[in-house]
Parts: C-alpha cells; structure tokens; sequence
C-alpha cells in the first residue's frame, strides 16, 4: 500500500506528524507543540506547517483551536479509510489488528461487489477483469501482485456500478 499524499518538504511534514499521531507519540485530545515549536523541530516555515496541518485535519487528526492551539482528536473521528492513515497504521504495533480488520472489510464488500458486477457488467468490463485477472495470476504472489491484485480488485468494483464501493 503506497501513501498517496504530497510529495516534498509538505509531504515529509504530514507523514512525520501524521505518524507521531497514529503512533500515540502525541495523544488524543492532547495539543500539538506551539507552531514555533514545531517549525523548529520539523525545519520548515509556519506557512508549509498549516498547510500540512490543513491537510492532517482533513483526514481527521487534528482540530486547530484559535487561540488555543492545534489538538489532537479522538480516534474516532479518524478517517481510517484514507489511504496514509492505513499506511501509518500498519507501521505501527497495530498492523496485525489493522491488516485483519481490512480482511474483515474485504470479506463484507468483496462477494456483493462480484454479484453485481456479475449482473451489471458490460462487455468492456468483463474485458478489463479478464485482463486484470491475467496480470494478477502473471504476478504470482509477493510484493509485484500487489498492483495487479487492485487493478482486478478495482475492475470488479467498477463493474458493479456501485460509486459507494469505490470509494472504499
């Protein structure tokens, strides 16, 4: 699973502070460090700090607080969807609960996707599970079938016409 935010000194920021989040290093309902605090410790200006600090509040890790500061909040208002959070999550002493719980979600969604798509799919998209299926038994197994594996995955789920299931 690749990360799919920003590149660059904003990236870097994001994934630094959003891993020191996830990884309890910083507690929920805790305060972050003053922005100075964390411009030094980061090596960056306040603007690229908000503009990270925007973007860790987007996926549900912070709430900046005029006059109080930037906090963390509770996990449960955590997007454990977006892409990052998982990656962060999996690196951390949670991947094993993290990976099963995926499997769990995969297990709901997976076999109703099929029988959608079964029902639904035109002629092109049963070309393009076909295709992806191809590359997918091409891989084999290992860190090369990890994109074949979504390409078939995410042909089978457009096939069913649901939009909800893409977004997961």
């Amino acid at each position: 699973m690749k990360a799919t935010g920003p590149k660059g000194l904003h990236g870097r920021v994001i994934q630094e502070l959003g891993r020191a989040i996830i990884s309890g290093e910083f507690a929920p309902s805790a305060p972050l460090p003053g922005q100075e605090e964390c411009c030094a410790r980061l090596g960056v200006s306040r603007t690229v700090l908000r503009e990270a600090l925007r973007v860790l509040a987007a996926k549900g890790l912070v709430d900046a607080r005029p006059k109080a500061g930037t906090f963390v909040r509770p996990r449960e208002n955590w997007n454990f969807l977006d892409p990052d959070i998982l990656e962060w999550r999996i690196q951390t002493d949670e991947q094993a609960l993290v990976l099963d719980q995926l499997y769990e979600l995969r297990q709901m969604v997976e076999p109703t996707a099929a029988f959608l798509a079964a029902s639904r799919a035109k002629l092109n998209d049963f070309r393009r599970i076909g295709e992806a299926f191809d590359a997918m038994a091409a891989a084999g197994h290992g860190e090369d079938s990890v994109e074949p594996d979504l390409a078939f995955h995410r042909a089978i789920i457009a096939a069913s016409g649901n939009d909800l299931f893409a977004s997961l």
